[in-house]
């Protein structure tokens, strides 16, 4: 048996695929709803910020260790995935509506006290914390420095680089 038959000839390629490719329908499907628009935008927010940790952390993990190709290619990822999140941000920025559902979903979505157990057995809540109006002491502040009287000393703290380099035979 010739396995090159002469009157066999190849087959043509069309301009729109092979003959026995799978064909692709990209009708929506039925099943399918739209996300609510404050839904869609919170939800594409958090898979951008997602990206952009992971890019962070990959190129952090592997900086120490990376060729510099390498790790330019895992910069340029950082910068990009940064830059599509601000581009996301200044385009809810843009639009007042898309700011109000963004920031009103951010509000709902915060961490509130769990009262849960308390509110079902009556219990008061306890241990709240209540913001103090006194202003907090400078943790840097020593108290050797609070105890130590000044009033004393009476050298005088003027003059120049020159007379300091003078003062120490520099």
């Amino acid at each position: 048996m010739n396995r090159h038959n002469s009157s066999h000839r190849p087959k043509k390629h069309s301009s729109r695929g092979g003959g026995n490719r799978r064909r692709r329908n990209f009708r929506p499907k039925t099943g399918e709803k739209k996300l609510p628009k404050d839904e869609y935008l919170r939800n594409k927010h958090l898979i951008l910020f997602e990206a952009y940790l992971a890019a962070r952390a990959k190129l952090f993990d592997v900086s120490y260790k990376a060729d510099p190709n390498q790790r330019r290619k895992l910069e340029n990822n950082l910068a990009n995935s940064l830059k599509q999140l601000r581009d996301f941000e200044a385009k809810i920025h843009s639009s007042e509506e898309d700011k109000k559902l963004f920031y009103s979903q951010l509000q709902e979505k915060r961490l509130r006290e769990d009262l849960t157990y308390s509110s079902l057995n009556g219990i008061e809540p306890v241990g709240r914390a209540e913001a103090e109006q006194e202003t907090p002491q400078d943790p840097h502040f020593l108290i050797s420095q609070s105890e130590s009287n000044f009033s004393r000393d009476t050298e005088e703290s003027i003059g120049n680089i020159e007379d300091y380099n003078k003062y120490k035979s520099l």
